[in-house]
């Protein structure tokens, strides 16, 4: 064999056995995707591979473990038709809403626990261990779990025996209420302020040629003495200035035969924070309301100072039917009381629920041990006070005056 056939034999040989070495290196070597054969191919399926292995961010649970006044229907007014639509928040672009759910299962995982307290049913039970067995979760929750307790009405409304408060001690890391010093913050409404200045929802002329001052309720019977105080107004009633009762509690029914300047939006319960829905249901019909404010109430940390009239500031009912008399007829300080509508919007409703959803959220992004349990449910209770009727308020409102 001469040298050249030795050379070509060797390169023939070489070039067979590296094509079989590519060949097995093709069939063998371990690939993402058993269609992988060309380089996009690969690229594309170690893509999807990745896009499936990713870890898909779960929403916090927020589970509603009580009924709401009776019925979980309720729970709509707050979190919409299907329980699960809260995304009118406005949560950062990197932030989940939290599902809302009221399936026991879903307890062990639930980043929060809400209870109504009027749904506790404490009076209903003598005995603290069965009423535990009845109505709360029988797991034991795990240690960044939140229990949230809401109520939105003053103490007389709730239906807990005083001596019953103490079986609350050390279950509950957030509150929801009505009270300023709450986790959770629950007015009535709010207010938003507009960065343009708009007309008056009603115009003007028809606000100013309404008369008198309405009143309307069901309940004769109050904390407040509400209708007594009605009754002492409606004695200073003038040709141009009257007060009418609607409701229950007059032989006019509900029908309003047509609109007043003031509404009586009076507090069943004169209480420190306590400010009625009343309030605000009056502000967006236009009206300009009559509270029981009294020193220390709270009413300007939740309205917009001129919004309103607080009947406590005067000294007696006839001094407010003057007062209410002079603005009548009197347009420039008629209209203080009006002119917030060109900046600013009343929102009534469920204002609470985003600060709510919004604290879940950073709750679970945490993932540390939420606040402490209230350890003693009746003294925080206590820390807010009630006045008795309207003359005990009044009493207290005009000391304070005087003390400051």
């Amino acid at each position: 064999m001469s040298v050249r056939d030795f050379i070509c034999g060797a390169l023939t040989s070489g070039a067979l056995f590296l094509l079989a070495s590519v060949v097995a290196f093709t069939l063998f070597w371990p690939s993402s995707s058993p269609r992988c054969q060309v380089s996009s191919d690969c690229n594309q399926a170690r893509r999807d591979e990745m896009e499936q292995a990713k870890i898909e961010p779960t929403p916090a649970v927020i589970l509603l473990w009580t009924e709401l006044n009776g019925s979980f229907d309720n729970w709509v007014d707050y979190f919409g038709n299907d329980l699960d639509n809260i995304n009118h928040c406005g949560f950062e672009s990197d932030q989940i809403p939290p599902r809302i759910s009221r399936n026991p299962e879903d307890q062990p995982n639930a980043q929060v626990v809400i209870f109504n307290l009027n749904d506790l049913r404490l009076d209903d039970y003598e005995d603290q261990d069965t009423w535990k067995v009845d109505n709360l979760p029988l797991l034991q929750k795990n240690p960044s779990q939140i229990w949230a307790l809401l109520w939105h009405e003053p103490p007389s409304r709730i239906k807990v025996p005083r001596h019953k408060l103490a079986w609350l001690d050390e279950l509950f890391n957030w509150t929801i209420s009505y009270r300023r010093d709450s986790d959770i913050f629950f007015p009535f409404g709010y207010f938003v302020d507009i960065p343009y200045t708009k007309v008056l929802k009603t115009p003007w002329r028809e606000l100013w040629v309404r008369k008198g001052v309405v009143w309307q309720s069901d309940e004769c019977q109050t904390n407040s003495k509400a209708k007594k105080f009605i009754d002492n107004l409606a004695q200073y009633n003038h040709r141009n200035f009257n007060v009418k009762m609607l409701g229950a509690c007059s032989k006019n029914g509900d029908k309003l035969e047509e609109p007043a300047k003031f509404w009586a939006a009076l507090e069943t319960d004169i209480c420190d924070d306590y400010v009625t829905e009343g309030f605000f249901k009056a502000l967006y019909n236009d009206y300009v309301p009559v509270v029981f404010g009294g020193a220390d109430i709270g009413y300007d940390e939740v309205a917009l100072p001129g919004t309103y009239i607080d009947a406590l500031s005067f000294s007696s009912p006839e001094t407010l039917a003057d007062y209410l008399k002079m603005i009548s007829k009197d347009s420039r300080e008629f209209g203080q009381y009006v002119a917030w509508q060109h900046n600013f919007q009343v929102i009534s409703g469920r204002f609470w629920v985003c600060p709510f959803s919004q604290a879940v959220i950073e709750a679970a992004e945490e993932k540390k041990p939420p606040k402490p349990v209230l350890k003693n449910f009746t003294q925080f209770w206590d820390q807010k006070r009630c006045y008795g009727d309207y003359e005990d308020a009044l009493l207290y409102s005009m000391r304070a005056s005087v003390d400051q």
